[in-house]
C-alpha cells in the first residue's frame, strides 16, 4: 500500500502541500511550513484509502487551536477520494451538517493554515472559480465612564431588533431580509441594534460588517430557572458556541448574555452563573465589554452599567438616568439605557388587542413630541454614552416598532430619524 507522507517530495507537489482536485477549483491541504513542526508530523499525513479505512496523521487532532468541529471537517476531507466535490456544498454529503456549519469549519482551518482556497482559471486564462473573504479592524474599549470605538467616544443609538419575520418568527425568509433590517434601522436614525434574546444568524453579523452597523450579542434565556442548574450549565454551554462562532464579527462591540430573569436575581445559583459568564466571556474574548444583565439596573460585574426604563413623563424620565451608586458593582462604568420607548402607535387594532409601553398614540405630532423630549433629557444628563429603542418592528401583539411587523415604515422616517440623530455619534469637533 502506497502512502503520502509530509517528506516524500515524489508523492507531493511539495514539502508542504498536497493538491486535491475538485469540480470547480483547487483546495490546498498544507501542513506546518516550520521544519521542526513538519518532522513532528512525520507520521502519514494521507494515505490511498482501502474500502473500510484511512490512515492519516494525528497532527491536526492534536492541534489545541482547532476546534473539535474544524478537526473532525479535515478528518472527513482527508478521507474523500481524490475527485471528491470539494466544494462547501460537496462537503455536507455524507453529514447532516449544513453550509454554515461546514462554512464556520473551513474558515477555521483556513485560519490556522490547514486549507486554502485558490482561484482557478481555465484553459483561456478565465476565472471559473473564486472565493473572497474580507476582515474588519476596529478597536472598541472603555475609559473615562464612556465607550470608545477606534480611540474615539462614540455615542450608540442602539434598537432593539428580536429578529421575528411574519412569514418564518425566528427565521428570516432570505438573505436579503437580513441585510434590509440593518438599512432600515439606519435609515430611521440607528447607528446600531441591541440583538435581543436570540442568536442572530451569521449572514446578519455577516452584513452588519459590511455596512457598518454596531451590535451586542444576546442569548435568549428569558424564562430560563436560573436556579436549575442544569439549566445553566446548558446556557453556559450554548454561549460558549456562540462567542466561538461569532467573535471575528468586528461589528459585534459588546457581549450582553442575560436579560433580567423571572425569578430573584439575588439568588446564589444565579450570581454563580452571572460570574461564570463573565469569566467564560472575557477568556474566549477579552476585546469586547461585558454586560450582565442588560437594562436591569442591577449588576454583579459588568463593563457596562445599564438600565431600563420606559417611565413616558419627561420629567420623571430625566430623573430615572442615573446609576445605582451604591451597588457594590458600580465602578463608574459607562451609564447606558438599556431599554426605553416602547411607544405604541397602532391604528388597525382595538387597544385591548396590542401591546407596548406608555399609553396608545393616535395623533404622530403628539407621539413625535413625546420621543423628541425623552431624546432631550438623554442629550442634556450630560453622562450618558447609549441608548436602546424599543423597538425596530412591531412583532405579533407588540405594536411598538419604529416599522410593522412586514417592515413597512408607519412613519414619516425623515422626521423620526432627525430626532434620534439629535445625538451624534461622535462628539461634533469645534
Amino acid at each position: 500500500m502506497q502512502c503520502c507522507r509530509c517528506c516524500a517530495s515524489s508523492q507531493q507537489a511539495s514539502l508542504s502541500e498536497r493538491s486535491v482536485s475538485r469540480k470547480s477549483g483547487t483546495l490546498r491541504f498544507l501542513l506546518p511550513a516550520n521544519r521542526a513542526e513538519r518532522e513532528a508530523a512525520m507520521s502519514t499525513f494521507r494515505v490511498n484509502k482501502n474500502v473500510n479505512y484511512t490512515v492519516m496523521s494525528n497532527y491536526h487532532l492534536q492541534d489545541k487551536k482547532l476546534s473539535l468541529k474544524a478537526k473532525g471537517l479535515l478528518s472527513y476531507m482527508l478521507s474523500l477520494p481524490d475527485d471528491w466535490d470539494y466544494s462547501l456544498k460537496g462537503l455536507t454529503v455524507g453529514c447532516k451538517d449544513g453550509l454554515d456549519s461546514v462554512r464556520t469549519a473551513v474558515l477555521e482551518l483556513e485560519e490556522h493554515g490547514y486549507v486554502r482556497r485558490q482561484k482557478v482559471r481555465n484553459a483561456k486564462g478565465q476565472i471559473i472559480d473564486e472565493v473572497k473573504s474580507y476582515v474588519g479592524m476596529r478597536k472598541v474599549h472603555i475609559a473615562n465612564s464612556k465607550f470608545y470605538l477606534n480611540n474615539e467616544p462614540y455615542f450608540q443609538r442602539l434598537v432593539m431588533n428580536q429578529g421575528y419575520y411574519p412569514d418564518g418568527i425566528w427565521t428570516a425568509p432570505t438573505d436579503e431580509a437580513l441585510k434590509n433590517d440593518i438599512l432600515l434601522s439606519k435609515e430611521a436614525g440607528f447607528n446600531g441594534a441591541r440583538l435581543h434574546q436570540k442568536f442572530f444568524e451569521e449572514r446578519f453579523h455577516y452584513w452588519a460588517d459590511k455596512l457598518g452597523f454596531i451590535t451586542w450579542g444576546e442569548s435568549p434565556n428569558w424564562g430560563m430557572n436560573p436556579d436549575d442548574e442544569i439549566a445553566s450549565r446548558n446556557l453556559l454551554s450554548e454561549w460558549i458556541e456562540i462567542l466561538e462562532r461569532d467573535r471575528n464579527h468586528p461589528s459585534i462591540i459588546t457581549w450582553a448574555p442575560l436579560t433580567v430573569p423571572l425569578s430573584n436575581v439575588t439568588s446564589g445559583t444565579f450570581a454563580r452563573l452571572v460570574f461564570d459568564l463573565q469569566k467564560l466571556t472575557k477568556a474566549i474574548d477579552p476585546s469586547r465589554p461585558f454586560n450582565d444583565l442588560t437594562g436591569s439596573g442591577f449588576h454583579f460585574l459588568t463593563d457596562i452599567w445599564s438600565i431600563s426604563t420606559y417611565e413616558p413623563d419627561a420629567t420623571r424620565f430625566a430623573l430615572s438616568l442615573k446609576p445605582d451608586k451604591n451597588q457594590a458593582a458600580y465602578a463608574n462604568q459607562p451609564f447606558i439605557i438599556g431599554e426605553f420607548g416602547g411607544i405604541v402607535w397602532e391604528t388597525s387594532r382595538t387597544k385591548e388587542d396590542t401591546w407596548g409601553h406608555g399609553g396608545t398614540f393616535t395623533n404622530e405630532d403628539a407621539l413625535f413630541e413625546r420621543i423628541e423630549k425623552l431624546i432631550n433629557e438623554i442629550q442634556s444628563s450630560g453622562i450618558i454614552s447609549g441608548f436602546c429603542y424599543t423597538q425596530f418592528s412591531d412583532i405579533e401583539q407588540e405594536k411598538n416598532g419604529i416599522y410593522t411587523y412586514d417592515r413597512q415604515p408607519k412613519f414619516e422616517m425623515e422626521r423620526i430619524r432627525s430626532i434620534f440623530e439629535k445625538i451624534p455619534s461622535r462628539p461634533i469637533k469645534k
